[in-house]
Order: structure tokens, then C-alpha cells, then sequence
């Protein structure tokens, strides 16, 4: 499938237009928890980067701060990194019909993402005008462990990064 080449201003206005998600109001619902957790109500943007630079600044305490503020689950460093003995028991408390379809899941994620177009193009014309396609060297997928887990969203974050070539998840 051929990308249709557009001019530099059509893509402006069409494909190259983003909304800014800072730019839409918080909910009252989520300002409050904003509150609680940070101080104040905090943006998307500034609440990740707080949680980034606490991360940075204090390591593996700061994950276990956050799980506790945003997850309300105490966890301690050695149960940062599970082990194969933890792996092997969780399989044994799942029912092998969800772990069938889990695994199911994952292929058809997978083979979808690898089926995406991962190509860089470029056109001169009008000016510079293409995308530029390269993995991030390494990304952390936030997977909620409060009250309602979802391996969905493991799923799909760290699938799509693998067939995205990210080198560390």
C-alpha cells in the first residue's frame, strides 16, 4: 500500500494535527485524586513527569512509593523482580482455558503489530515533509495492580513495544 503524499500544508492540517491532551479540563473526579495523590490537581503531563523525576531520583523506593500511592499495594524491592518459581505457581491458580486465551491474545497482538508498516519516507517539495520510523531505547509498562488487573493492558503495551524493536522493556 502506497502512503499518499500530501503537501506540506495539507498534512498541518490533516495527519500532522495533534490536540494537545493538556489542553482538555481535568474532571472534578480526577482533579480530586490528583490531589490526593500529588498535593494538587496536576495535568497528565506534570503528573508524569513528577512521577518520572522521583523515579530517577530515587530508584527502585520511588516504584514502591507510587504502587502504594496509585495502586494502594505494598510491595517491598525483592518482589520487584518476579521469579520462574513465582511464575510457574501463578500459572497453577489460573484456569488453563484463560491462560489458553491469554496466550491466544498475545499471538494475534503480535502478529497484528508485525503486520504494521514500519517504514521511513521522506518528500522534499514544499519543504521537508516524511516520517521517521526507530524504536526508543527503552520503555516501562505501567500495568494498574488495584482492584482490577488487566493483563490487556500488559498485553498491549509491551507486545507492541517488543514488535516495535524497543531493546528493553
Amino acid at each position: 500500500i502506497m502512503l499518499k503524499i500530501m503537501d506540506v500544508k495539507t498534512a498541518q492540517a490533516t495527519i500532522l494535527r495533534r490536540q494537545d491532551w493538556n489542553d482538555s479540563p481535568l474532571s472534578p473526579a480526577h482533579a480530586e485524586r490528583s490531589r490526593v495523590i500529588f498535593g494538587e490537581a496536576l495535568n497528565p503531563e506534570a503528573a508524569v513527569k513528577r512521577i518520572l523525576a522521583s523515579v530517577r531520583a530515587d530508584g527502585d523506593q520511588a516504584l514502591l512509593d507510587w504502587t502504594v500511592k496509585l495502586d494502594e499495594v505494598k510491595l517491598t524491592t525483592s518482589g520487584l523482580k518476579v521469579t520462574a518459581a513465582e511464575i510457574q505457581a501463578a500459572y497453577s491458580q489460573v484456569d488453563t482455558s484463560v491462560v489458553a486465551a491469554l496466550r491466544a491474545s498475545a499471538r494475534r497482538i503480535s502478529d497484528f503489530h508485525a503486520r504494521q508498516p514500519a517504514l521511513s519516507w521522506f518528500t522534499a517539495g514544499d519543504g521537508m515533509l516524511g516520517q521517521k520510523i526507530c524504536p526508543i531505547g527503552r520503555v516501562g509498562c505501567y500495568v494498574p495492580g488495584g482492584a482490577m488487573l488487566l493483563a490487556s493492558t500488559l498485553l498491549m503495551t509491551a507486545l507492541v513495544a517488543k514488535a516495535a524493536g524497543v531493546p528493553q522493556i
